[in-house]
């Protein structure tokens, strides 16, 4: 029963009704991609985005001449939102005891739904199917021994499927493994920012690095992170996130009741967010490895 140990007698939690917008503020700051994607109003949940793919044809004409008809290119991507949602459950004695403790704790509640947005778009962890774009199958490159080859391959990779990249996002590890290499000219590759600015620390190619743990992925080849277009991202939320205290009664995942709420002396507090990001080409970014 974890989630009925949150008492006075737990080591570790409280929250008033009147920081939820700190909360929609703190999403905002731990995600990525509610920081740098373009954002669409999703008012019903669901909205078709046109995706423009150019027009052609263009030519030109003499005085008298007919002027040429052309062709656009375009397509449609539906944007629909789905729910990330997270309870927490407290004595009442705890709030009351340990308010400070309790704001803290559920404060950090939004941090973890931004998390699971994040590592949902990355790398497909839980991601839902249908409607959601993920980078998980994203073209990858590999520092290895020329990082220099690999930074200048996401750019070109990015170009081949109309992209741009506009920002490298690393975890610390990547940034540790930038740090001292030089390109072809012997220069730092690296070039650390004198300031630090939402997570901004430095560029690499002109293009600004960003720090997050959120790209990090130890696995059999080590993502330090991502070279993204963010131009080609955009997310939609429905409300924003949202908070409620709730003293009904909690139900595990298999039905099983974890406490019965006030009967209990028991209340819970359920933090959620509708979402739902595209992005409109998986191929306009790249997975940087180890």
């Amino acid at each position: 029963m974890a989630g009925i140990d949150i008492n006075r007698t737990s080591f570790g939690l409280s929250l008033p009704t009147n920081i939820a917008s700190e909360i929609i503020a703190q999403a905002r700051e731990e995600s990525l991609v509610m920081r740098k994607a373009q954002r669409k109003q999703l008012p019903n949940g669901t909205t078709t985005v046109g995706i423009s793919g150019g027009v052609t044809g263009s030519k030109f004409v003499a005085e008298t001449a007919r002027k040429p008809e052309g062709t656009a290119a375009y397509s449609e991507k539906v944007l629909r939102a789905y729910k990330i949602a997270l309870t927490l459950s407290f004595s009442d004695e705890f709030r009351r005891d340990r308010s400070a403790l309790y704001r803290a704790i559920v404060q950090d509640m939004p941090k973890d739904l931004a998390w699971t947005l994040d590592r949902a778009f990355f790398f497909g962890e839980g991601a839902p199917v249908g409607d959601f774009d993920t980078l998980a199958a994203a073209p990858t490159a590999s520092l290895g021994a020329d990082p220099y080859t690999a930074l200048l391959g996401t750019l070109s990779t990015s170009a081949a499927a109309g992209g741009n990249i506009t920002e490298f996002d690393l975890a610390t590890q990547g940034e540790v493994s930038l740090l001292g290499q030089k390109d072809a000219n012997g220069y730092p590759l690296f070039t650390p920012g004198a300031t630090v600015s939402q997570g901004t620390v430095g560029t690499v190619l002109g293009r600004p690095v960003v720090v997050s743990k959120n790209v990090y992925k130890d696995d059999d080849t080590d993502t330090l992170g991502f070279a993204m277009d963010w131009d080609s991202v955009f997310y939609g939320l429905v409300e924003g996130v949202k908070y409620e205290e709730y003293g009904g009664p909690i139900y595990g995942p298999t039905g099983t009741l974890i406490h019965a709420g006030r009967q209990d002396n028991m209340f819970s507090v359920i933090c959620e967010v509708e979402v739902g990001v595209r992005t409109l080409d998986v191929d306009r970014h790249v997975r940087v490895t180890a």
